[in-house]
């Protein structure tokens, strides 16, 4: 009897180590976007490739003026992590933050002082590995102040800072399309039903930075509710849904497109 209870007992946390083991946003070995909340207000947003075994951080001042997700207002940058703090929203603010204001296809966050980060155990143990795999030393740095994307200016409280000045370079675009994407060719279709204008447009410009076509922008009359994603593609589904956690179902269906993707009013609130 005792023998059994003991295997039972095995079993047990041999299921639940892989369970803790399993990676959060990594099952597909594709891409990852993290935002990193650095020390002196620096915002690093870091683009790991397991296939390839190639890390670059993209270095953005917290100077930055941006419009704060959650319709919180516009603020500095680098103010967007503690903002989240106290707002108890936590890190996922500062995700939402650069995904509304630079497009980036941001999934994962993590905060350099704390180490306070929403990346499950699998996830940090690849990392971890990742790192000792690298055989050419520190992460490739791109400086966004060097690129066309910000320019110089004097922000509302009369202090210098910078401000987002155009597109996302094509340097730095490059650096998000995963593979099964660009191989798969997809096209997305967008759906606004916010009552906002413009809210398809911008989601299409983080859509196609994964390497995702966009093939549709409709508006629609308004309606109250988060946003919805469907498609045949149960791939390019989920990698949406880390960005955009969308649990709704969807109004329309995908019919012609890879994916649909569907946003309402809560979804402005929200983002």
């Amino acid at each position: 009897m005792k023998r059994i209870w003991f295997l039972v007992i095995l079993l047990i946390l041999a299921a639940s180590g892989v369970y803790l083991l399993r990676p959060k946003f990594w099952d597909s070995g594709e891409k990852l976007v993290m935002v990193i909340n650095g020390k002196n207000q620096k915002i690093v947003v870091s683009v790991i490739d397991p296939q390839s075994s190639t890390w670059t951080d993209i270095e953005i001042p917290g100077s930055v003026s941006v419009q704060v997700a959650g319709e919180l207002g516009s603020w500095r940058l680098g103010s967007v992590w503690q903002l989240g703090v106290n707002e108890k929203l936590g890190g996922g603010l500062l995700a939402r933050t650069m995904v509304k204001n630079f497009a980036f296809p941001v999934v994962a966050w993590q905060d350099e002082a704390t180490s306070r980060t929403n990346l499950g155990l699998g996830d940090r143990i690849r990392l971890r590995l990742l790192r000792l795999k690298m055989s050419r030393g520190p992460a490739d740095i791109i400086d966004l102040t060097k690129t066309s994307f910000l320019r110089k200016a004097k922000l509302a409280d009369g202090e210098w800072g910078w401000r987002l000045a155009g597109g996302v370079p094509s340097n730095v675009a490059a650096l998000f399309p995963g593979k099964a994407a660009l191989q798969a060719g997809y096209k997305a279709r967008i759906i606004n039903y916010s009552g906002t204008s413009g809210v398809g447009e911008n989601l299409g410009r983080v859509v196609e930075t994964m390497g995702v076509k966009v093939a549709s922008v409709q508006k629609e009359a308004a309606r109250d509710f988060d946003c919805a994603i469907s498609g045949a593609d149960d791939y390019l589904v989920k990698r949406l849904n880390f960005i955009f956690d969308c649990k709704d179902k969807a109004i329309e269906g995908a019919e012609d497109f890879d994916v649909n993707l569907e946003v309402g009013g809560d979804f402005i609130r929200r983002f």
